[in-house]
């Protein structure tokens, strides 16, 4: 009977360890998938979007607009800085609905653009790209 005991609490300790090894999310309260709610345009237009999403993972970052395609691309967030520098292997024109325009020199290939976070709490972030266009999102 000991023995089986102790065979169980060894299980648990090893099914315990086994949880704790996955991969968590490395910036925080970034890490989710943001609904943009509003964005304000450096030229005075401003947008209210329905359906675009942005989600930070880890290093990725992707430009969501159920049911068309997905945009893929690189990060990395600078917490002490308050920046978010995305990495784009294109820049489809379809991003400027994001707040997000082509950066000034479309020659150069990856696309690299610095986002200022203006507003951070656990449910709200409001960026401003360096155009001047604040995205007002909220975490979905």
């Amino acid at each position: 009977m000991k023995k089986t005991i102790h065979i169980i609490a060894l299980l648990i300790l090893i099914a315990g360890f086994a949880q704790s090894c996955r991969e968590c999310a490395i910036n925080g309260e970034l890490d989710a998938q943001w609904q943009v709610t509003h964005v304000l345009y450096a030229d005075g237009e401003e947008s209210t979007p329905q359906a675009l999403y942005l989600s930070f993972y880890r290093h990725t970052v992707q430009f969501t607009a159920p049911p068309r395609d997905k945009y893929t691309g690189n990060m990395a967030y600078d917490e002490k800085a308050g920046t978010i520098t995305l990495e784009m292997p294109w820049w489809p024109e379809e991003l400027h609905a994001w707040g997000m325009d082509i950066p000034a020199d479309p020659n150069l290939k990856p696309y690299v653009i610095t986002l200022k976070m203006e507003d951070f709490t656990s449910s709200r972030l409001t960026l401003v790209t360096p155009q001047g266009n604040v995205i007002s999102m909220r975490k979905y």
